[in-house]
């Protein structure tokens, strides 16, 4: 169960002047196109947070959330004429 100080943390950020952070999900829905050519699409794209959660501990995989920004969506939009 998420406490009070999860959600004092999320309505931080969706504070006004805080650009929204698209999740590759989220990509994925507006363009039609797969995880994997979204995340290619955006790995050296300036401007994106990629989270890396390193998990050392034995049978334990990796994961890495990335976020990008509404602002380099879009112009990443109007450079490729997706929509």
């Amino acid at each position: 169960m998420r406490g009070k100080r999860y959600q004092e943390r999320i309505s931080f950020v969706r504070a006004p002047g805080f650009e929204h952070m698209y999740s590759v999900g989220e990509i994925c829905k507006m363009l039609g196109r797969s995880p994997r050519t979204v995340r290619r699409w955006f790995r050296y794209a300036p401007g994106i947070l990629v989270i890396l959660d390193n998990r050392e501990k034995l049978h334990r995989r990796s994961y890495k959330t990335t976020r990008v920004p509404e602002s380099v969506l879009r112009l990443f939009i109007e450079l490729k004429n997706l929509c």
